[in-house]
C-alpha cells in the first residue's frame, strides 16, 4: 500500500488529492507503529491542504495520545472542528486534547458537545466524557458514562478497571 501511495503522489498534481494520499500514508504509518513517518506524512498533507479536517483530526488525536506537541494538537483539532462543527469525532478529539492538557473543565464542556452531536453511540466518546466528569468531581456521572461505553463496546483497555474501581485510570 505504501508503494502505491508514494507512486500516486508522483503522478497526481491536484493538491487536495495529494493531501488525501499523504493523510492516508500517515494513517498507514501510524497503524504499523511508525509514528515518526506518520507525523511527517501528516505534515506534508496539511502543507498540501491546510483544510483537510480528517488529517488535522487524526494528527492531533495521535499527538494527544502520546502527550506530545499539545499546543499544536489543540490548534489542529480546533481547526478541524471549525471546518466540520457537527462532527462528533472531531469534537471528541478537541476535548481529548484539552483533557491531556489537564484543562478538565474545558474538556468536559467540549466532550459534552461531542455527546450531543451524535457521539452518544460511540464507546470512545462516552468513555472520554466519563473521564472528564471524573476529573471535574462528578464520580457518579463518570461511572454512568463508563458503563455506557462498555455497553457500546470498544472502550479502552482500562475501561473495566475504571468501572470496577470507580476511578480514573489512564
Amino acid at each position: 500500500a505504501k508503494d502505491i501511495l508514494l507512486k500516486g503522489i508522483k503522478t497526481i498534481k491536484d493538491e487536495n488529492e495529494i493531501s488525501e494520499i499523504y493523510g492516508t500514508l500517515g494513517d498507514l504509518f501510524y497503524a504499523v507503529g511508525d509514528n515518526k513517518n506518520a507525523y511527517k506524512s501528516y505534515s506534508k498533507s496539511i502543507k498540501s491542504n491546510s483544510n483537510n479536517a480528517r488529517v488535522l483530526n487524526n494528527y492531533s488525536y495521535y499527538l494527544a495520545l502520546e502527550g506530545k506537541n499539545l499546543a499544536k494538537a489543540l490548534e489542529m483539532s480546533t481547526n478541524a472542528v471549525n471546518l466540520e462543527p457537527n462532527n462528533s469525532t472531531y469534537i471528541d478529539t478537541k476535548g481529548w486534547v484539552l483533557f491531556t492538557m489537564e484543562k478538565y473543565e474545558e474538556a468536559r464542556e467540549v466532550l459534552r458537545t461531542a455527546i450531543a452531536k451524535s457521539g452518544s453511540e460511540s464507546a470512545v466518546i462516552n468513555e472520554h466524557y466519563g473521564d472528564a466528569l471524573f476529573k471535574t468531581g462528578n464520580i457518579d456521572g463518570a461511572y454512568v458514562y463508563w458503563l455506557k461505553a462498555k455497553e457500546l463496546g470498544g472502550g479502552s483497555t482500562s475501561l473495566d478497571t475504571k468501572i470496577n474501581t470507580k476511578s480514573y485510570v489512564p
